[in-house]
């Protein structure tokens, strides 16, 4: 149903356990019922076009199209024309095209990387918002328009504005709702359950089935700092169902600079100038400690219901093993 509207996402495809997501899926679900205008503000890859189609998806409108441009990768030289369409010229008998504003009525548009606007662009655009009304490039009428818009920008909108690369106005009328998405980084406790989600996808995409991961894996995906965010963590997921030679993924199949991004080898393995019972139970334990927490996100009294410990004991034992 969904896919006959442009889209592929709905609101399921949110795949979180984190307090700051589950926030961020209620305002989408409270928004959705509205016409306001939203700004999307987050880094490359945290699902901004994810979170557009699930507001659409949502919506009354979800039975018109959903239309997404990115300003950023059209020449500056064709935008207007691709946004507000074209009058046929009778000298030239060029003929009528239809901007993707024409395009999205009856539904949403999703402007990404919206400060890549000119901003003599941008106060057309304004216009449009306020009116809903276009002309075509060479029209003489203007057009009236039930669109919804959904703008995005991947840098702090203050920093756009001071860099006039941003309109203070056309900002104001964006921002009516906006939503502040937070990178992977701020919020690890999600990467377990994306991790699994992406295994599940490429089991129903690709010619290899996975059934196990390595808890070297999961740890090491714990200690890297994700600056691609969650698309990153699907194309690693992807490079390694292509390394893989068994129905498991292991460490070395996974991107290099992931694997070698912190010293996750040195947490899980006894050493070995270690020759002593005592140092050996303790690198052991202490191994099943940072697996058991990057397994859970770092949630202390989780970690210490499956280690079968009680908390207190847990926080003694990650100071002692300086896992703080």
């Amino acid at each position: 149903m969904y896919r006959k509207n442009n889209t592929i996402y709905t609101i399921d495809n949110l795949i979180s356990q984190s307090s700051v997501m589950e926030e961020i899926k209620n305002k989408v679900r409270k928004v959705s019922s509205t016409d306001s205008t939203i700004l999307i503000n987050g880094e490359t890859g945290t699902g901004k076009e994810i979170i557009a189609q699930s507001i659409h998806n949502l919506s009354r409108r979800y039975t018109q199209p959903f239309i997404p441009i990115n300003c950023g990768e059209i020449p500056p030289t064709y935008i207007e024309h691709i946004l507000f369409g074209t009058e046929k010229d009778p000298l030239t008998s060029t003929p009528d095209i239809l901007g993707i504003l024409e395009q999205a009525n009856g539904g949403t548009i999703f402007l990404d990387e919206i400060s890549a606007l000119d901003i003599k662009l941008q106060a057309k655009l304004l216009k449009v918002i306020e009116d809903k009304l276009i002309r075509r490039v060479g029209g003489k009428q203007d057009i009236h328009l039930n669109i919804r818009v959904i703008a995005a920008t991947n840098e702090n909108p203050e920093k756009l504005m001071r860099e006039k690369l941003l309109r203070e106005d056309l900002y104001y009328r964006l921002s009516v709702f906006q939503l502040d998405l937070p990178p992977l980084s701020d919020r690890k406790e999600d990467i377990t359950a994306l991790t699994h989600y992406f295994i599940e996808f490429y089991n129903r995409h690709m010619q290899i089935k996975i059934e196990k991961l390595d808890d070297q894996v999961l740890m090491a995906f714990q200690q890297y700092n994700w600056p691609g965010n969650v698309r990153e963590l699907k194309n690693a997921i992807e490079t390694a169902y292509n390394n893989a030679n068994s129905k498991e993924i292991h460490l070395y199949d996974i991107p290099a600079k992931i694997r070698n991004y912190s010293s996750v080898l040195e947490k899980i393995t006894i050493s070995e100038d270690s020759f002593n019972l005592k140092d050996k139970v303790e690198e052991y334990e202490k191994s099943l400690i940072v697996i058991e927490l990057s397994k859970t996100g770092g949630k202390l009294a989780e970690t210490a219901r499956r280690l079968g410990i009680s908390k207190q004991l847990l926080k003694y034992k990650m100071e002692k093993y300086e896992l703080r």
